[in-house]
């Protein structure tokens, strides 16, 4: 029963083998049937880039790039401002609170001496 499945395996990696390599040769005709239509613009561009020619749209796609940078950049410092700026709220809400604690804590001890004054 092992050997069955073994050689059915083997015959469907070998078909697969097969096919892989079959999709790969018509890719490469393809490839080079491309290659020969090619239009002359295509062409001279391709050299073009080949010799290194075409510095100006790579200086251009990294001055892009650096903008790019700069912007996320910007954008995380304004984040930071903002979260410093949350940061700074929070605590002044915290101490405006507190505070209020502290003077209602003052008012019941004055009234709870109001209180025992009258019981005097």
């Amino acid at each position: 029963m092992e050997k069955k499945t073994t050689v059915g395996l083997e015959l469907r990696v070998e078909s697969n083998v097969t096919a892989l390599k079959t999709v790969q040769a018509l890719i490469r005709a393809e490839a080079v049937k491309r290659n020969l239509d090619l239009s002359q613009y295509d062409k001279e561009r391709l050299h073009q880039h080949r010799l290194g020619l075409n510095d100006d749209e790579e200086e251009q796609e990294e001055e892009e790039d650096e903008e790019e940078e700069e912007v996320d950049e910007e954008e995380v410092e304004g984040e930071e401002e903002e979260d410093e700026e949350n940061e700074e709220i929070e605590e002044e809400e915290e101490e405006d609170e507190e505070q209020e604690e502290g003077i209602e804590e003052q008012e019941e001890a004055e009234k709870e001496e109001e209180g025992e004054n009258e019981g005097t």
